[in-house]
């Protein structure tokens, strides 16, 4: 929901299987769009190699679903879900680990959804697909604070929390 806050052209479609979901079996069969699905399964692949070859389609709008869920329920959305199955599957490769340290991520670099969607739109800017200035960083400063708030509320007594701020 938060990442949906920061995409003025963005949707929340809740559910666990989208088989037969009107609106995203609409999106697929439109010639509108060129729907991907932002997934690191198996048959993925790294958005800026996919961009650069396949889905320049000038006629079509690219449309990327984002999966915000625990890895496990992604993993299963995906099973369950036999049209975004079919779609391409595109990943993205962070730098470094994820910044939402305060769960703890299947990989070293595994991110969470509103890492990946911060990184999937600044490679969509730097290949040209996305035109408009949004403040991206936004995404990630409001990442920080949620942690750093979750740090705080979370040790187990006052004197604690005053004492893990000291150098």
């Amino acid at each position: 929901r938060l990442t949906h806050l920061f995409l003025k052209n963005s949707r929340i479609i809740e559910g666990l299987d989208f088989s037969d979901d009107p609106d995203i079996k609409k999106i697929c069969a439109s010639r509108v769009f060129y729907p991907v699905v932002l997934y690191p399964g198996k048959k993925s692949q790294s958005l800026s190699e996919k961009l650069s070859l396949e889905i320049r389609e000038p006629s079509r709008k690219l449309l990327v679903f984002v999966i915000d869920a625990t890895w496990k329920q992604a993993k299963k959305i995906m099973r369950l879900s036999q049209n975004l199955q079919k779609l391409p599957q595109l990943h993205v490769k962070p730098e470094k680990g994820s910044r939402f340290y305060i769960k703890t991520q299947p990989g070293p670099f595994c991110v969470s959804t509103i890492e990946a969607v911060y990184y999937t739109l600044i490679a969509l800017k730097e290949t040209g697909f996305e035109t408009e200035d949004q403040p991206y960083e936004g995404m990630m400063y409001l990442l920080d604070a949620l942690c750093n708030i979750c740090l705080l509320y979370t040790s187990p007594s006052p004197r604690d929390r005053t004492r893990s701020r000291m150098p």
